[in-house]
């Protein structure tokens, strides 16, 4: 067999891992696994978990340092919608002397501070 058309295209894995619907998936485990080795390298004693309500209010991570959290919702999507902040909203309303930072993980490049919230890149949080 003989191969006369061979076409080579360079893929954006980034684009390609949003198309397949897979990119949630793996940005949070990514940011989790990241987060446990900082924080075993460290040799620092932080709990780590997440928050869900019966409501479905939800933070998908939290870093309990013992007399303060801080709470980590990571969202896939590139462009920043303010529902990303939700739960983060109703997280922070719970004890707000306990909780000492919000942190909005998405895929998008505009990093900022909302409210009492930081918005940033996930891939250069952790990477």
């Amino acid at each position: 067999m003989k191969v006369t058309n061979l076409h080579v295209e360079t893929v954006d894995v980034r684009e390609y891992l949003y198309g397949l619907g897979v990119a949630f998936l793996i940005s949070i485990n990514l940011v989790i696994s990241e987060v446990l080795k900082k924080i075993a390298n460290l040799k620092i004693n932080h709990r780590l978990y997440y928050y869900r309500d019966n409501n479905g209010n939800e933070v998908d991570l939290i870093i309990d340092r013992g007399s303060k959290q801080i709470g980590i919702e990571i969202k896939a999507g590139q462009t920043y919608k303010s529902d990303f902040l939700k739960g983060l909203d109703f997280w922070r309303n719970l004890d707000e002397q306990q909780h000492d930072q919000s942190i909005l993980l998405y895929a998008g490049s505009i990093e900022q501070k909302l409210g009492q919230h930081q918005v940033l890149n996930w891939a250069e949080y952790v990477l």
